[in-house]
């Protein structure tokens, strides 16, 4: 090799080696690519899968007669034998309570669905409403727990079995209880909502917030007179309601009737003592409307 050549193979090794180097870091990058996209194939097939997994089965995909076929086989129901009221709706919003109150139990009393916050429902427990014939109230979970999930909770306790629901809330309505409203129109099944602790909701009022006082001390007498005041109740039913209707009107629920009572003025009003009643909601309002469901399905 004469100088010439020994001079143009000094030049030429780096960019050998240059060339080299890219063709190798064209490789890894391909390589990296290819991993990349079967990673995130892998993501996404996995997440469809959940998806499928959580998505309530039947009324969701659009079988609302199979679903109603399987939630009527699941709690043994015959058809045309009983009228049956759901009671739904989040943990700990008071279905139990409620649905003692219409049966004329407090809460402590011997066969009293249990409402005690250490012994929230977890199985589905029906009950006879001796108020009218061949009726059954039905006690559910609750929904949003880990053993109920929303996503799944319609389908999972068999919802699509009942004649009515009736889905207990909380102070706001949100998104676990709307989704059930809109599944039971779904199906043609007849709802509502109701609020169920307006009695503790007015004290909360009064004595947290200071509401209704007007000005005035808060003294045992002036809370005691606000939380017995008539009007302070209405005006506070209709400040829920109202937030309610909000929620209803953007979900398309506009149609759903909204009842903002006390368990504990229910259970006053029908079998113990009318006289300890301090204030009144819409108890008359509830009960019509359950009283009205059961004669129109019989009249049909």
């Amino acid at each position: 090799m004469g100088l010439w050549g020994f001079f143009k193979s000094v030049v030429t090794a780096p960019v050998k080696i240059v060339k080299k180097t890219a063709e190798v870091v064209k490789a890894v990058a391909n390589k990296a690519k290819e991993v990349a996209e079967a990673i995130i194939k892998c993501i996404e097939e996995t997440a469809e899968l959940l998806a499928e997994l959580v998505k309530p089965p039947g009324i969701i995909i659009g079988r609302p007669e199979e679903a109603i076929a399987a939630a009527i086989r699941l709690h043994n129901i015959v058809p045309s034998n009983a009228y049956h009221f759901g009671f739904a709706g989040p943990a700990k919003a008071g279905k139990s309570s409620l649905l003692n109150s219409i049966r004329g139990l407090q809460n402590f009393e011997d066969g009293a669905a249990k409402a005690l916050n250490t012994e929230c429902t977890y199985n589905v427990t029906k009950y006879p409403w001796k108020e009218m014939e061949n009726v059954i109230l039905v006690d559910l979970p609750g929904c949003g727990t880990r053993q109920f999930p929303s996503a799944s909770y319609f389908i999972n306790t068999g919802l699509g079995a009942f004649e009515c629901i009736i889905i207990l809330v909380e102070k706001t309505l949100r998104a676990d209880e709307t989704a059930l409203a809109k599944l039971s129109k779904s199906i043609n099944q007849p709802v509502c909502f109701v609020r169920s602790k307006m009695d503790q909701d007015l004290r909360d009022a009064v004595m947290n917030e200071g509401q209704y006082l007007e000005g005035q001390e808060r003294s045992d007498e002036n809370i005691e007179n606000a939380i017995r005041n008539q009007a302070n109740a209405r005006h506070l039913t209709k400040k829920i309601k109202d937030a309610f209707m909000e929620e209803k009107a953007k979900n398309g629920l506009s149609d759903i009737p909204v009842f903002c009572i006390s368990a504990t003025a229910t259970l006053l009003w029908l079998f113990k003592d009318p006289s300890k009643i301090k204030t009144v909601f819409e108890e008359k309002e509830l009960l019509q409307f359950m009283k009205n469901q059961v004669v129109q399905n019989r009249s049909r």
